[in-house]
């Protein structure tokens, strides 16, 4: 998604610098992000080092996960954000860059926001547009587009020859709830990929790869009550979005965070149930 932004961009020709934060130790964000000059600290590189900052020069830099930066590095990324520079480590000479700056996480910022655990400037700085991606488990029609781009990936990555997927895998994997979204897709496409002897990843391949198929979980709703017998799902899903709705005064997005889901998957199942009635 980020270098679907990105390629049609002026600075497609520039450089993209992915960083997840998520795997970053906390002592080191600082050093990768920003950098640090020669005896910086014990074990710096005699030479020092640029940070992915400057290496990305007047490209993208996407920090994924964003989410999981400390507060103390939230801070120090906001006025990079506010001034377009930087200061290594052990020096005091500011460093302008010029990276355009795309983010991503798996959480609530919002709700992170009023917990405590992210800064509000940093979010209002960040979040100057918002692209929202529903979960893979509500967009399963994307699946099997998705599980074949991955395959490729993944023959060049093992030397493999798998050219497709029979229909009841691809079926089986669109009823995995799939936390883990595209990344968790891609392991178990990885796994029987290496498992396959031939081009066509089969129901055998499957079984022998000893992955457990859960059925999708329910929509989460905050205070939800137990419906009568015979009401279809569309008249639950319409009370329980009357009833979010109305708890968050008419904000949609406040209402999606209520009732667990993404706002894009709120907007669209507003729409189904306007078609309904229209029609």
């Amino acid at each position: 998604m980020q270098r679907a932004i990105v390629i049609p961009g002026k600075r497609k020709n520039q450089p993209f610098v992915a960083v997840n934060c998520a795997s970053l130790p906390e002592n080191l964000i600082e050093s990768e992000l920003f950098g640090y000059v020669k005896g910086a600290f014990t074990g710096a590189s005699k030479d020092g080092k640029i940070g992915l900052f400057e290496t990305a020069g007047n490209g993208t830099i996407f920090l994924d996960e964003i989410s999981e930066i400390p507060l103390t590095m939230q801070a120090k990324l906001l006025r990079v954000l506010q001034e377009r520079e930087i200061i290594r480590i052990g020096s005091d000479n500011v460093v302008r860059v010029n990276a355009r700056i795309i983010c991503s996480s798996n959480k609530d910022l919002l709700k992170l926001v009023d917990e405590g655990k992210f800064k509000e400037d940093l979010y209002y700085r960040l979040c100057v547009l918002e692209v929202a991606i529903p979960p893979l488990r509500e967009r399963k029609e994307d699946i099997p587009v998705i599980a074949h781009n991955l395959i490729r990936r993944f023959n060049k990555r093992h030397g493999k020859t798998v050219v497709s997927i029979a229909p009841s895998v691809l079926a089986e994997l669109e009823k995995m709830p799939l936390p883990g979204n595209v990344r968790e897709l891609g392991n178990i496409l990885e796994r029987m990929v290496i498992m396959t002897e031939g081009t066509v990843i089969d129901p055998s391949v499957l079984a022998k790869s000893d992955i457990r198929i859960a059925p999708f979980p329910p929509v989460p709703r905050r205070g939800a009550e137990v419906h009568p017998a015979g009401r279809t799902l569309r008249e639950m899903q319409h009370t329980a979005i009357l009833r979010a709705l109305e708890q968050a005064g008419g904000n949609k997005s406040a209402a999606a965070r209520l009732l667990g889901i993404n706002p894009t998957t709120l907007w669209r199942r507003l729409a189904a149930l306007d078609g309904s009635k229209r029609g």
